[in-house]
């Protein structure tokens, strides 16, 4: 894969691109602790019990502006305010926020089942990162289906078309690129594809000035499109760009990469879809909470509980809530590679949506 150059942006819309040596260097240096609830020193976790007597969890949830931020925050709003329980947010990436997880410097991190798996094996970008604490799964927190466009006048339609061109995935070390790279290598020899990186406001610009062929992310986060697509769509004559047959076969048999269909009519100004019928398919990159055995089950379980029982409020907060108002949600993103908290799987079975396909770890 080629990498073109990265296009200037403002730092609230870019995530730092993780190499093995800049995962090492966050992690040593930690997250930035911003206010949420309460604020935290991102280098000193875990679970707490104030002066007050309520517990106390620290959450990197995050970059600055990011639908995880917002929903981190939104989370933390609730369940103090309904509970004993405070969450104190701070921000960092996900593949940043795992790794402080297990080095115990955070209590709980967001990211992709793909990349969590890979932090628990100790593979990949993670390779070289020393944990104390051995990290443990919690339930669904969102997902994002991944799309793509070009101009309408073009003659591209499927993903394999972009061989030999360029592609604007949106910011370099997006938490969402390792899922939709596992994906494009089924659809075309990768090294053949221009990859320009760019802050999300500028996806736009990209597209209409021809600097990339394609633009594309996340079309939908739980049900949500963001903003900066609603903008690519609305300034641009745009087609969704598809899988040819053979590749979707060959993504949805792997379980890194499942597929999504997305419904026509919920995304508004695409003009054209290489997809025939109803919907079009997209990769779905699914988002799962983590944390370690370093932190109570009764903490964990009066989290999620408290989540549960306050989803009204918590879609009054932020819409991307909306999705946890469905029993059948929180199990959703899971995958069995990695042993489920038991806090989590208490509350899950209460719920009545716990599968014996998964294990609980221990604390």
């Amino acid at each position: 894969m080629s990498t073109g150059r990265t296009h200037s942006s403002d730092s609230d819309q870019r995530s730092q691109y993780l190499t093995r040596r800049g995962l090492l260097g966050a992690v040593t240096a930690g997250a930035t602790g911003l206010v949420a609830g309460c604020t935290g020193d991102a280098t000193t976790s875990t679970t707490t019990t104030s002066s007050s007597g309520k517990s106390e969890l620290s959450f990197t949830s995050g970059p600055s502006n990011s639908l995880a931020f917002g929903m981190g925050n939104a989370l933390a709003a609730v369940v103090q305010d309904n509970s004993e329980l405070t969450v104190n947010i701070k921000s960092g990436t996900s593949g940043q926020s795992i790794a402080l997880v297990g080095r115990g410097e955070t209590d709980i991190s967001f990211g992709t089942t793909l990349v969590g798996t890979r932090a628990k094996n100790r593979t990949g970008l993670f390779s070289d990162v020393e944990f104390s604490q051995t990290l443990l799964q919690l339930p669904s927190f969102y997902f994002m289906k991944l799309g793509a466009f070009v101009d309408a006048a073009t003659d591209v339609e499927y993903f394999g078309d972009l061989a030999g061109k360029s592609l604007g995935p949106g910011p370099s070390g997006a938490s969402y690129w390792d899922v939709w790279e596992v994906a494009l290598k089924k659809a075309l020899d990768i090294e053949d594809l221009q990859v320009e990186n760019s802050g999300v406001g500028q996806l736009s610009d990209i597209l209409s000035s021809g600097q990339a062929t394609a633009v594309g992310g996340p079309i939908l986060s739980n049900n949500v499109t963001p903003g900066f697509m609603q903008q690519v769509l609305s300034q641009n004559s745009v087609r969704m760009l598809s899988y040819r047959d053979e590749t979707l076969g060959a993504i949805g048999g792997d379980s890194k990469t499942p597929l999504a269909e997305l419904k026509k009519d919920t995304v508004k100004n695409i003009d054209e879809f290489t997809a025939q019928g109803d919907t079009a398919p997209t990769v779905s990159a699914n988002y799962v909470l983590w944390t370690s055995d370093a932190v109570p089950i009764e903490t964990i379980y009066t989290l999620l509980k408290t989540s549960w029982e306050n989803t009204t409020a918590l879609s009054n907060t932020h819409s991307a809530f909306e999705v946890w108002t469905a029993k059948d949600w929180y199990m959703r993103n899971m995958t069995p590679e990695v042993p489920v908290h038991p806090g989590a799987a208490k509350f899950l079975k209460e719920l009545g949506v716990w599968s014996d396909e998964y294990t609980v770890g221990s604390v």
